[in-house]
């Protein structure tokens, strides 16, 4: 049963505790996250939702197969699933609660400098990101949980060069505006490119294709990152 009132909001979302009723997680507290106005109902939404989630986990895997973070310390994302209200068709994200929640970065260069070590490696999975697609997008607005073996990420935002992958894509402006305040620390490696820099990525990418998404998410050229 839902409370009256959501716990947590977003610039997006609205976010409500739960508990999962059966599965392997019974008894577990669960979250809750509906899109704000009529957002709600729309398929597209969640489609696009899951497009950004499984660009993040490529990314991720391809920063842990490179040992950024050393030894066996992982990022992990948290992939909710989309769930539909019997009682009025609203479609929501649900996945497993993250406990000590922090938020590491935003999408307009915010950067949590509390965070110290924990702030250093995700900056440096932005900055990965921006080098693995030669250029073509940066992985940011990073929170979730950090733990002695691994992160664990939810809601993140990629930044592309259309500036056309969900509403929190700031395009080309929100990516000068994290290299403006970026700052390369101890897990950054003096290969990866940057917007002023030259080099080539580990993962090739087509240049001057348009990321659009249509009506139809597999047909958006980042398919290749979560197919």
């Amino acid at each position: 049963m839902l409370g009256e009132y959501p716990f947590a909001e977003g610039t997006f979302k609205l976010c409500w505790k739960a508990k999962y009723l059966d599965g392997f997680r019974r008894g577990e507290t669960a979250i809750i996250k509906q899109f704000k106005e009529g957002c709600v109902y729309e398929e597209y939404y969640f489609n696009e939702e899951m497009i950004i989630i499984g660009v993040t986990e490529k990314i991720a895997k391809a920063f842990n197969k490179a040992k950024i973070l050393g030894g066996d310390r992982l990022v992990r994302v948290s992939r909710p699933v989309i769930a539909t209200s019997g009682n009025t068709g609203a479609k929501a994200l649900v996945e497993p609660y993250i406990d000590m929640f922090e938020k590491f970065n935003s999408n307009s260069g915010w950067v949590n400098t509390d965070c110290d070590e924990s702030g250093d490696a995700m900056q440096a999975l932005s900055h990965f990101s921006y080098h693995e697609s030669d250029g073509e997008y940066v992985l940011c607005d990073l929170q979730g949980g950090a733990y002695r073996d691994e992160f664990v990420l939810t809601d993140p935002i990629v930044l592309t060069k259309k500036g056309n992958l969900g509403p929190g894509d700031l395009g080309k402006e929100g990516m000068k505006s994290f290299f403006q305040k970026h700052q390369c620390n101890r897990y950054c490696k003096s290969h990866w490119i940057t917007p002023s820099g030259g080099g080539r990525s580990r993962i090739s990418s087509k240049k001057g294709t348009a990321y659009d998404l249509g009506s139809d998410p597999s047909r958006n050229p980042l398919s290749r990152w979560y197919s």
